[in-house]
């Protein structure tokens, strides 16, 4: 199948199937006795011996309302399958795991991947239930591994942790899919229809449904695993983006604000020769006294090894270190600064709040960045230091570890 076909496919396949399944909530024939949200969105990635997807988000939609799925206008490039399900930093090239795959016609549903040492790091960052299973691979660098000659392969509820040096990685699947390149249209749809069958079948027994998130935690601490999850990844921040857009209630409750704003469009109705005609900030955020922040979301793993640098000054270079932020973070820092400008002129102040009912006094500047294993706070508050208060940098460990806060887990 051709790679315009898999995402019309899919798209199409698991809409479908997401939507029976809510039907039949609906009408009472499928009962779910705990908390659920259904998955919303697709990513597809391409090796170069395989096609897979991943049916990912959180969304609570009520019984018999439509589900609908966003889907991908191109599929991601990856140099081996194994890169797309282990967090962190894409894989290169293969290295050694105490599990691999090979066969044909594996599924691993409720299945935790992870040595007993990253657990034991990992819980003091998240609740790790304990109601999953752990495989603890013997021996090897990454906690599994998928060959070249793997097909039909289901990840059903699935965690997978793995540490890299000093750096820990947390990765939630809630139903991914991995097939050979080579395979027909024909074979792929008996195969998955058949996966559907036993997943419902199976389901007064292992509680999972494909494209349903089971919430045997808490609706708080599911938000949390995915937001880490995600922050994990080398992903477009735009499908980060849309996992907040979905739960905004919990992200707006975390930073303590009254509700929140998604991307509207500010007209420039006054400005200079430099500024654009048109900003779209990420989030404007109501504060407890009816004025706005302004917020932007980056992406949780960036591509250094942290979001500051510590540059040498003075002019020959061999001065005192200061701590400064990476391009990544001053590039945020200017962004938002050019929407705080926006608000600068009274005609356009006079426009947004008319339009959209927005009303901006002395707003904090808000960028949220970066994950535990490249944030460091002193760090940060280093960097800061040159800027204005009103700018704060965040994670999404942050985020997490805020809402926590609100709710005194």
């Amino acid at each position: 199948m051709k790679s315009k076909e898999i995402i019309d496919f899919i798209g199409e396949f698991f809409s479908t199937w997401l939507n029976e399944i809510n039907k039949g909530i609906a009408s009472g024939e499928i009962k779910i006795p705990y908390k659920y949200t259904f998955t919303n969105f697709i990513r597809i990635a391409e090796s170069p011996d395989h096609y897979i997807w991943e049916l990912s988000g959180s969304k609570k939609i009520q019984p018999g309302q439509y589900v609908k799925i966003s889907m991908p206008n191109t599929i991601e490039k990856i140099c081996n399958a194994t890169s797309f399900f282990i967090p962190g930093p894409r894989l290169k090239k293969e290295i050694n795991s105490g599990i691999k795959i090979s066969a044909e016609n594996n599924s691993f549903s409720n299945l935790r991947f992870a040595t007993e040492y990253d657990i034991k790091i990992i819980k003091n960052l998240l609740n790790i239930d304990k109601i999953l299973t752990t495989l603890t691979p013997v021996k090897g660098d990454i906690p599994l591994l998928i060959e070249p000659k793997a097909n039909y392969i289901l990840f059903l509820n699935v965690e997978i942790i793995c540490s890299g040096g000093l750096n820990l990685y947390y990765r939630v699947i809630p139903s991914a899919f991995l097939i050979k390149k080579e395979i027909k249209r024909e074979q792929l749809i008996q195969w998955l229809e058949k996966q559907l069958k036993y997943s419902f079948l199976n389901f007064p027994i292992t509680g999972s449904i494909i494209g349903i998130n089971n919430i045997i935690d808490t609706s708080i601490e599911h938000f949390s695993k995915q937001l880490i999850s995600l922050s994990n990844q080398t992903i477009n921040e735009l499908i980060i983006d849309k996992f907040v857009r979905d739960n905004q209630e919990y992200f707006v409750k975390a930073l303590g604000y009254n509700a929140a704003l998604h991307q509207k469009n500010l007209i420039w109705k006054q400005r200079d020769n430099e500024d654009p005609y048109r900003s779209t900030p990420d989030y404007l955020m109501k504060r407890k006294d009816g004025n706005y922040d302004i917020l932007d979301l980056k992406t949780g793993a960036i591509k250094s090894k942290s979001i500051t640098k510590h540059k040498k000054v003075g002019t020959d270079g061999k001065g005192k270190a200061r701590v400064r932020f990476g391009s990544y973070v001053t590039e945020l820092i200017a962004q938002l600064k050019d929407y705080n400008k926006y608000f600068q002129f009274e005609k356009n102040r006079e426009w947004a709040l008319k339009k959209y009912g927005i009303k901006i006094d002395n707003p904090k500047l808000i960028g949220i960045v970066g994950n535990y294993n490249n944030f460091d706070k002193t760090e940060v508050s280093s960097a800061l230091e040159c800027y204005k208060d009103n700018i704060c940098i965040l994670s999404y460990l942050d985020v997490v570890n805020l809402l926590k806060g609100q709710f005194k887990m």
